[in-house]
Order: C-alpha cells, then sequence, then structure tokens
C-alpha cells in the first residue's frame, strides 16, 4: 500500500508508546497507521561499555523510568567510527529524565541524539519523508 504522509505523533497505551501515522491513501481518504514496535533510545559514549551497560540495566532510575536494553552499536561520529551504548527506555517522555542521571556518570563522555523528539525520530530512522 501507498500513503502520503502528513503527520505523525505518538500516544502511551498501556505503557508503550504507540507510533500514529496520519496519511491519505491514493483515494484521498484519511487513514491512520499504528506502530507499537518502535521504542525511544539514545546513545552514550564511554571508554567502559560493558560496564556502563551493566550499570544501565541494573541501576534504579526511580521515577525518572526505566531501562529496557542497552547494547554496542557502531556509528560515524565526526567522520570516525566509534562504537557506542544505544540506550533504549521506556517511554519517550523518560529519555531526558534518563539521559540526565547518565551523563553525571564519571565513566559517560557524552551522550548524542536524546532531544530528538520521538515521532520525529521514528521518521528518520524509517528513512519516511513527510509530504512523500
Amino acid at each position: 500500500m501507498e500513503f502520503l504522509v502528513i503527520d505523525a505523533d505518538y500516544v502511551i497505551e498501556n505503557g508503550k508508546a504507540n507510533i500514529r501515522l496520519y496519511c491519505k491513501d491514493k483515494k484521498g481518504e484519511s487513514k491512520t497507521i499504528i506502530d507499537n514496535k518502535f521504542d525511544p533510545y539514545f546513545y552514550v559514549l564511554s571508554e567502559k561499555n560493558e560496564h556502563i551497560i551493566n550499570k544501565l540495566k541494573e541501576y534504579d532510575f526511580g521515577d525518572k523510568g526505566k531501562v529496557r536494553d542497552a547494547f554496542i552499536v557502531e556509528k560515524i561520529l565526526d567522520g570516525n567510527r566509534v562504537k557506542l551504548i544505544k540506550v533504549v527506555v521506556d517511554n519517550p517522555r523518560n529519555v531526558l529524565n534518563i539521559r540526565d542521571v547518565v551523563k553525571e556518570w564519571k565513566e559517560v563522555k557524552d551522550e548524542y541524539e536524546y532531544a530528538i523528539p520521538f515521532a520525529y525520530r521514528y521518521l528518520l530512522d524509517k528513512q519516511i519523508e513527510p509530504m512523500s
């Protein structure tokens, strides 16, 4: 099926973020597509990746949110291939909360992509261009 994506947002249902894509089909009819299989995340740079991954998985962030997963990915940063930790969190609203805690850890050098709005992050990752 082909759709023209008009807009995107998200809602929290049963503790899970659901992306909503507002679209028009070829007949001009409005459609809403829901994707509940996309998780909010940000990246962490550290020289002690395994230590940070374990700490992220064990740390009690309390009411600031929960880390669902953390693992190493390779990315290009300033033209260089680097290993970053992808930190997957429970709720888009908690990305900044958890980042604010993690940035204070002495082993963490930097954090990336924490300020990208969740619906926009989805469009970027899925390579969906609105109005196309």
